[in-house]
């Protein structure tokens, strides 16, 4: 398990070692971690543990290759990369690395000073499971990867210092759940993607017009890596038939083939399939969102869907549910339209969509820009260069006490940090520490 691009001699930064399964550009955390790894290299020391890793900064990042026997289910990959990852950074130590902080996404491994919290399992088991609407084998293997991290979960949160979570909804969820852990917990927001707002250079009615979409057609984006009854295109297509707009087109970006190929067949038994375009999955989904009149996203759980931080920075209004994250920022009305996981309701939405016209979109659209504006990545950087440098002082002062224990007349120690190389933000928009 080889290291790639190790540090100069002298480096005085803060060595951070961070693990998760897929810190690339076509996940939705791991794309969040590239930009905060990009602007944050030159302060600290990352070390990433990952299956697979689009490193930023190869000169001033270390990727360690954690090796996985399964990528599939889920299950199998959380109990395999545990292993592995352990012995990984096992070996990084025995060669004589160490690191200041060990930062942890979800219970992806067992000793983090730092959880970035993304789900809360056991709540979701307890709570959410049962309306997933998932079927067969797909149900159980979701359950099995579910179970495990539940079962994980406790032990990652009493062992990290520090739990980060992207809304103050899944905070609560985590509180309630976790008790003990309701003092650790801060809020810092997901950060909108650069370069989302449309292009001047692009031609928005020829890519319509590739797309089969007519001038006259209101195209409604829907965006998902996958589970797309979870996330509402069920319900949708429901809406467009309860509605009976045939120049409403639903544009349906990502998911598998299988996916895709049944959201059809459901089309086909609602009579709306004329009014279903899919695309497949793309790694870039700008030109679908800049080519769209809206975004929908119905789901009925999230912790901070990351699509719609982009929509909105795409000048996009938004029909949506009241979901975890999204309910932090929408104003209804103003720049988005909010419903009820119902057809009538969504129906009515759609309604609301097309009374408001080109122009009234647009202005829902730009309203719901101007509002993301504040989700930076200049925010984020921000956000998580004041929680390493508090964990980091945290650190120090334990380690001093330590040795003052031992020595008692030992000089306190303190881990050098180049404050001026970090974000002048220091609580950035949308950032709450729950405890100390």
């Amino acid at each position: 398990m080889p290291a790639t691009s190790a540090n100069s001699l002298g480096d005085t930064r803060p060595r951070i070692a961070i693990f998760d399964y897929f810190v690339t550009r076509t996940s939705p955390s791991g794309n969040c971690w590239l930009g905060l790894l990009r602007q944050l290299a030159d302060s600290f020391d990352f070390t990433v543990f990952a299956v697979e890793f689009d490193n930023p900064r190869p000169s001033r990042i270390r990727w360690v290759r954690v090796p996985v026997w399964f990528r599939r289910p889920l299950g199998a990959l959380f109990v395999c990369f545990h292993v592995t990852a352990l012995l990984a950074y096992l070996i990084e130590k025995a060669r004589g690395r160490n690191f200041d902080l060990v930062l942890s996404v979800e219970s992806n491994f067992l000793l983090p000073n730092i959880c970035y919290a993304h789900f809360c399992h056991r709540y979701y088991i307890e709570t959410r499971f049962s309306q997933s609407g998932r079927r067969g084998m797909h149900r159980l293997a979701r359950w099995v990867n579910h179970a495990l991290r539940a079962a994980i979960e406790p032990f990652v949160f009493r062992r990290a210092r520090e739990i980060v979570t992207p809304s103050a909804g899944l905070a609560r969820e985590l509180a309630q759940v976790y008790p003990a852990a309701a003092p650790k917990l801060t809020v810092v927001p997901n950060a909108i993607p650069p370069d989302f707002a449309p292009s001047p250079e692009f031609d928005r009615w020829e890519f319509r017009r590739r797309l089969g979409l007519e001038a006259s057609d209101v195209a409604i984006a829907f965006v998902a890596l996958g589970d797309f009854e979870a996330k509402g295109l069920g319900v949708l297509l429901q809406a467009l038939r309860e509605l009976g707009e045939r120049r409403l087109k639903v544009l349906v970006v990502g998911g598998t083939w299988d996916a895709i190929r049944e959201a059809r067949s459901k089309a086909k038994s609602l009579d709306v399939a004329a009014q279903l375009v899919c695309v497949g999955f793309q790694m870039d989904v700008r030109p679908y969102l800049w080519s769209s009149d809206a975004l929908a996203l119905l789901s009925s759980y999230e912790v901070f869907p990351l699509v719609v931080l982009e929509a909105a920075a795409a000048h996009l209004p938004l029909l949506v549910t009241p979901v975890h994250g999204v309910a932090d920022f929408v104003c209804p009305g103003r720049n988005a339209i909010v419903v009820e996981r119902t057809p009538s309701a969504v129906a009515r939405g759609l309604r609301i969509l097309l009374e408001l016209g080109p122009h009234g979109r647009a202005a829902m659209g730009s309203a719901a820009y101007h509002t993301v504006r504040a989700y930076s990545q200049d925010a984020l950087a921000a956000a998580w260069a004041a929680v390493l440098t508090r964990q980091l002082e945290h650190r120090s002062l334990a380690g001093a006490a330590a040795a003052q224990l031992r020595h008692p007349t030992a000089r306190p120690t303190h881990i050098p940090i180049d404050a001026a190389k970090l974000t002048d933000h220091a609580h950035p928009p949308g950032t709450t520490r729950h405890g100390n």
